[in-house]
């Protein structure tokens, strides 16, 4: 045959009994009708085949599209008061080929939803959660003495992850007047249908962003401080001028700064309100409703009265 042929000089010392053997069994992987089991959601790619030129050719790209498979777990870790046992869906996606002779054309990844209440550590669950997860909070008032991490803060995010209410509006994270409600330190952040209230810190009062692509859409940011500095509701400095920060349908109100931005403090990155109400806020410096101090940001359909402010720009100050 000549997929058996000898193939001179293929080994050391001119044997090639040994190198016929090897194409004789790749022959024969190759015309057999087997294909072994890969589990569920794992699909095998077809062998490699040998042609007439004794040369192996690559299987053919798979063309299976992803699989959804929704699961919950059938031994739930343990947890702490107000949380509840964790639901996953497994999320079936492409992944590369592989040059093996039989391999698997997809990867799954467990993405994981954690029901909370109040009376949860939000900040130990947030801390080790795998990037990627939701949080869904129930209703009520959520404390916690948080972490000293860049400041005093209830709540301090440095990963991938989602914060939504249950009922929007319904869920309250409380910095009881001592410590910052939230500091984004990185990450892709979205907090949804939250009220964040009674934040107290030099800067940004309720929420502080350093960095990352942070979402916050149908919030109720009110009566948090800044009792040294800028930005009581909120203080974006991030770390990159191409970082983006979006507000949509949400409100700021009620907020202090002892210095600039009473609703808010901008100090670069790409910033876009649409849809927010900021009102109610008192700076004790310039900007009552919000400072600009740089970047670029963006307001549309949004409303803006009712602010005061000791200097300059009681509405809204843009420096430069």
């Amino acid at each position: 045959s000549k997929l058996v042929r000898p193939i001179e000089g293929a080994l050391p010392g001119g044997d090639t009994r040994e190198m016929a053997w090897v194409l004789l069994c790749a022959s024969i992987l190759a015309t057999a009708d087997l294909v072994p089991s890969m589990g569920p959601g794992v699909e095998a790619r077809a062998p490699a085949v040998v042609d007439g030129g004794d040369r192996f050719l690559p299987p053919a790209a798979s063309t299976a599209q992803p699989v959804m498979t929704h699961a919950t777990s059938t031994a739930p870790p343990a947890h702490a008061t107000g949380v509840q046992a964790p639901s996953s869906v497994l999320e079936t996606v492409d992944a590369p080929p592989s040059d093996a002779l039989f391999s698997s054309s997809h990867v799954t990844r467990r993405l994981v939803q954690i029901n909370l209440s109040p009376g949860a550590d939000l900040q130990t669950e947030v801390t080790n959660a795998n990037p990627g997860d939701e949080f869904v909070l129930a209703d009520g008032t959520y404390t916690g003495s948080g972490t000293s991490q860049s400041g005093s803060n209830m709540l301090y995010v440095n990963k991938d992850i989602t914060i939504r209410a249950l009922t929007p509006g319904q869920a309250i994270l409380d910095g009881q007047n001592a410590r910052r409600v939230i500091y984004i330190a990185s990450g892709t952040v979205v907090l949804d249908g939250l009220k964040i209230t009674n934040g107290l810190a030099s800067g940004g009062g309720g929420v502080f962003v350093y960095s990352g692509e942070v979402t916050i859409t149908s919030c109720s940011i009110y009566q948090n401080t800044a009792d040294s500095g800028q930005g009581g509701g909120m203080y974006i400095d991030p770390s990159s001028t191409s970082m983006q920060v979006t507000v949509t349908n949400s409100d700021i109100s009620g907020n202090t700064a002892q210095y600039n931005g009473g609703g808010a403090y901008i100090y670069k990155g790409t910033v876009t309100f649409d849809s927010v109400t900021i009102s109610g806020n008192t700076a004790g410096g310039s900007g009552g409703g919000v400072y600009t101090y740089g970047g670029t940001s963006t307001f549309t359909l949004c409303q803006i009265s009712s602010n005061t402010a000791t200097g300059s720009g009681k509405t809204v100050y843009i420096q430069g």
